[in-house]
């Protein structure tokens, strides 16, 4: 079932001071439900049908040009040879392809790349900051996006955490305050499933239940996110999700579904 929810709401105050009036208004708007398609799901919510719900979505261009901008920082510069050296390395990841030991040469090239600073901020930024990963990767951008998630998930499970949840914030952000740019949610979603999975250990279905509120805080997580974020935290539940961690991450999603944010 598909729908579309528009919330707006707008106040305005007039003041009569001395015979001048003074107009001041402020408008708040929700953005528009986005009509998407199917999501993947774990089998168990599939069966019990976790929550039904329209897709929240990306905005229309009127509405996105209204929104508020965030305050953002210049992006940062990096040289030409950490650009390079970046590409070199993702392209060999894609190169490995079904080789049966490409986990193991992946993780090799993603633990080399991390000994550089630098190339580890140019990564959280070509995923945080998608006009940096056009400007640096030009027709490869989503080669790049993809190999820095694989990247900050890798330095998540090593107990870097800190380049990923930087992405994941500043996604948040841009997914919040722009009109989408596609593939930006999915970025979004894969981040969510990283960061989950890096941060539940061997605690499985039970530490998402437990710390449901504090990973949707990390992640930026609202009513205009609520489908790309379900869809991050559905990959990361069980297929044996007992019905306690259903009951309690159900209501959870329940509550930021109807949230007026």
């Amino acid at each position: 079932m598909k729908t579309r929810a528009f919330l707006i709401a707008s106040s305005v105050t007039i003041i009569a001071i001395a015979g001048v009036f003074y107009l001041t208004s402020q408008e708040s708007i929700s953005p528009a439900n986005q009509a998407g398609t199917k999501s993947p799901t774990s089998p168990v919510i599939a069966e019990k049908t976790m929550v039904k719900e329209a897709i929240p979505a990306a905005p229309t261009k009127a509405v996105a040009d209204q929104a508020q901008q965030p305050t953002t920082e210049t992006a940062p510069v990096f040289s030409h040879k950490s650009i390079e050296t970046f590409k070199k390395e993702y392209r060999q990841i894609f190169l490995l392809g079904n080789n049966v030991d490409r986990e193991n040469k992946r993780n090799e090239i993603y633990e080399q790349l991390s000994r550089d600073p630098e190339i580890v901020d140019l990564i959280k930024n070509t995923v945080g900051n998608y006009e940096s990963s056009q400007q640096y990767f030009g027709d490869e951008q989503a080669q790049a996006r993809v190999a820095s998630i694989k990247m900050l998930n890798y330095l998540a499970k090593q107990g870097n955490y800190e380049p990923l949840e930087y992405a994941l914030s500043q996604t948040a952000v841009r997914l919040k305050s722009s009109e989408w740019v596609k593939g930006v949610e999915h970025d979004y979603s894969d981040l969510v499933t990283s960061y989950i999975g890096a941060k539940m250990g061997n605690d499985g279905d039970n530490y998402i239940a437990a710390n449901f509120d504090a990973i949707a805080r990390q992640a930026g997580a609202s009513t205009r996110l609520y489908d790309p974020f379900r869809i991050g935290l559905e990959l990361s539940l069980s297929r044996e999700l007992s019905k306690e961690n259903y009951l309690t991450i159900s209501e959870k999603l329940k509550q930021l579904r109807e949230q007026h944010n």
